[in-house]
Order: C-alpha cells, then structure tokens, then sequence
C-alpha cells in the first residue's frame, strides 16, 4: 500500500503537466500565399510564431528550437496512398548563444545562417522563407487540379534528451499550424 502513494503523485503530475495550458503557444500560417512566376510554382511561406515561455526559456538557455516544415502537392483524385507529387521537408533552427548574446536563425538543408542582437528579430526571420519552389507548371497534367498542403511544426524530437520527456507531456510544447491547404490548376 505504501508505493500507491508516490504512483498516485506521479500519475497526478503527469496529468498535470499533459493537460495544462498555462500559456498559448501557436504557429500561424495565414499570410502565406502561392503564386506563378515564369511558368513555375512558389510558395512565400510566412509564419507567425508564439511560443510558449517554457520554449522561450528554453532558447534563452541555449536549447536549439527546431521548426519542421512539411509541403505536400498531390491531385485532387488521387487516394491518400498514392505518391505526391512533390514531397518536401524544410528544417529550420533558432538557437541562441550566450556568450556572444547572438540569435542564429540557420535552414538545416541548405546551411544558410544569419545572426540577430534581437529575439524579435531572429522570429521574423525565422518566419520568412521566401520564394519555395514547389513545380513546374509543364509537370501538372492540363485541366487537372492539385492541392498544395503546408504545415509547420515544433520538432520536440529532436530537443536535447533531458528535456524531451517534459515536452513530451507538455501543451506547451505541442506547436502546430495544422495543415494549410491552396488549389493549383495544371
């Protein structure tokens, strides 16, 4: 009977660390649009990010915050286990360094860094990435209709280990756009 007692507490702080809300955390995608240039797709991915304190202080202590960003173009007819046509991730990373008191907002793909004094700054940046190529409009079948499907998410799995469990557990950490979808005519 006696080891009920630490079971109950645990099982308590569990749920009440997976059910709190003590502040909103939120990736915003509305601004984002999809245009054609030169017979080609694009995509200006714009990104509002509210992060929760606990992320915030956790990148104020030097922990690398990773954005993963999924985009997906598939026909409208087409079953949910047929290849899309495009299929691509974009990884970005916020982390801030304290002895240098610097922001770098870094694409994981492509290596390309830039550095910030500011906090606000670096988020700005991080939620601008302009001019994705999605496809050539000569690749879409004429007079079929594609959906371009984008989501943005907080990769809690790639946090530094100690700290994953509490993520894990934790709404605050649970950031997602959901999907964000735009029709594109072949």
């Amino acid at each position: 009977m006696m080891f009920l007692k630490p079971l109950f507490f645990i099982a308590m702080l569990t749920l009440t660390l997976a059910f709190s809300n003590a502040s909103a955390a939120d990736i915003d995608l509305s601004d984002s649009k999809v245009y054609v240039q030169d017979e080609e797709w694009f995509l200006d991915l714009i990104a509002h990010y509210e992060f929760s304190d606990d992320v915030l202080e956790a990148l104020k202590n030097g922990v690398p915050i990773t954005i993963d960003i999924s985009l997906q173009l598939m026909p409208d007819d087409a079953w949910f286990w047929q290849a899309r046509e495009v299929q691509r991730n974009i990884r970005l990373e916020i982390r801030y360094f304290t002895l240098s008191e610097l922001y770098q907002v870094r694409n994981l793909g492509s290596g390309a860094e830039v550095s910030f004094v500011s906090r606000s700054a670096a988020l700005e940046t991080l939620g601008q990435v302009l001019g994705i190529f999605i496809i050539k409009q000569s690749k879409l079948a004429a007079g079929r209709h594609y959906t371009l499907s984008v989501k943005a998410k907080l990769d809690i799995d790639v946090l530094p280990v100690p700290l994953r469990p509490a993520a894990w557990l934790s709404s605050d950490w649970r950031m997602s756009s959901g999907w964000v979808e735009w029709s594109i005519d072949g």
